[in-house]
């Protein structure tokens, strides 16, 4: 049985989010994968269509707060799994004509070591946690903020990123959905949401995942989202 999306936050997610060697040692160190052409960081949201059911058994199971992992995949088949995923929990659910939608987020990436499969076809990877530049802590009650904080100064770039991104998710209905709340005052989240939702190949994206690779992206996105009209 799902739980309510109000107790999403869990007992396992927020020991996860104590410290990393804590959430190292009280994290779950085996997950369900579930193969997507999905590309997610901490903090992403995505919504998700549930009707396999061996992925309806893996949503109840996971319900408790461990989770699963969606495997970022080119074209979501079993056949080739990466060597890391985002371990995600549901935080919001309904139904659909009868099928299951969830909307999940990410907690944290994970690489994948040994694979085995259950008997309804299931794969079960053993788990290790990684270091992220996007990794945020949980915002203080109250915290979620819509604007730019004035006491960290953000550069007229980033400024203008925000801009965008805030244009971007406001003429998306889905993005609006999913995204209640925009952290805009991190760095960290503008530019994984971008990367997240930029129309680049996966091994593009990959090459940002790197926990050092914070100066790079923003480099790269002011470059490219910056100088598009696209998106002036």
């Amino acid at each position: 049985m799902i739980k309510s999306a109000s107790s999403s936050l869990s007992m396992h997610e927020a020991a996860c989010s104590k410290s990393h060697s804590q959430a190292h040692r009280d994290c779950p160190t085996q997950l369900a994968i579930f193969p997507l052409p999905i590309f997610l960081l901490p903090s992403g949201i995505t919504r998700l269509r549930i009707f396999e059911p061996r992925y309806l058994t893996m949503i109840s199971t996971s319900s408790d707060g461990r989770g699963f992992v969606i495997a970022t995949c080119d074209k979501g088949t079993e056949a080739q799994l990466p060597k890391w995923g985002a371990r995600v929990q549901v935080v919001d659910f309904h139904t659909d004509n009868g099928v299951l939608v969830i909307d999940v987020q990410a907690v944290h990436l994970v690489s994948l070591g040994d694979t085995k499969r259950q008997n309804d076809g299931l794969l079960i990877a053993d788990v290790q946690y990684l270091d992220h530049w996007a990794t945020l802590e949980k915002p203080a009650a109250g915290g979620c903020s819509l604007e730019i904080q004035a006491h960290q100064h953000p550069s007229e770039q980033m400024n203008a990123l925000v801009h965008v991104l805030k244009k971007i998710v406001s003429q998306h209905s889905l993005l609006s959905n999913v995204y209640q709340n925009l952290y805009l005052a991190s760095p960290q989240w503008v530019c994984a949401r971008f990367l997240e939702i930029l129309p680049l190949s996966l091994n593009e994206k990959e090459k940002f995942i790197e926990p050092r690779a914070l100066e790079h992206i923003q480099s790269f996105l002011f470059t490219l989202v910056l100088g598009s009209e696209i998106y002036n």
